[in-house]
């Protein structure tokens, strides 16, 4: 790895980690596509919607556990 002239503030490091995690999170929430319910299609958009819900439940457990080992106990806190 390169190193600086000047250390990058651990606030920094953190604030950019944090953002971009957030950034990627959002992004993944607001991909979603809304189809019109129909009788025919209930099965079908039941199934999706269990594994939207999901893959939702997931997603947060990765961000809070990304969250926890980047930032919290992280290389980017003082030790």
């Amino acid at each position: 790895m390169s190193t600086f002239e000047f250390p990058i503030p651990t606030s920094f490091q953190s604030s950019v980690i944090s953002s971009n995690l957030n950034s990627v999170i959002l992004f993944s929430f607001l991909s979603a596509t809304k189809m019109p319910a129909n009788r025919a299609r209930l099965v079908v958009l039941s199934t999706i919607s269990l594994l939207y819900t999901l893959c939702m439940v997931q997603l947060v457990l990765q961000w809070y556990y990304i969250n926890l080992v980047m930032i919290t106990s992280g290389d980017t806190r003082d030790a």
